[in-house]
């Protein structure tokens, strides 16, 4: 599986961006090709939760059940995939930055 990563740098607290993230249906809004995503189990969002992601990817459409993997609030929230075409793995962590005092 190849592996990479994404620094994105957001102008905005990180509770505040997190409270968007943890919206799964939200998930197309940064997620290119991505269609709809929805959170497929009952209860909270919480490690264990089952997702479902559906899109377009390469002029192909896609449905791959997921699971959360991980979820620390304002810290983590991660997602693998557990069938379907596209095998992935999502472990985003957030942090505050802060800028050096002059």
């Amino acid at each position: 599986m190849n592996e990479f990563t994404i620094v994105t740098t957001i102008g905005r607290p990180v509770g505040e961006v997190f409270a968007i993230i943890r919206d799964v249906a939200r998930t197309p809004v940064w997620t290119p090709g991505m269609t709809e995503a929805r959170q497929t189990s009952e209860g909270p969002l919480e490690p264990g939760a089952t997702l479902v992601y559906r899109g377009t990817f390469l002029g192909r459409s896609y449905e791959t059940p997921a699971v959360c993997t991980a979820l620390a609030e304002n810290k983590q929230f991660a997602t693998q995939s557990t069938a379907g075409p596209l095998s992935s793995r999502s472990t985003p962590r957030w942090s505050q930055w802060r800028k050096a005092p002059r």
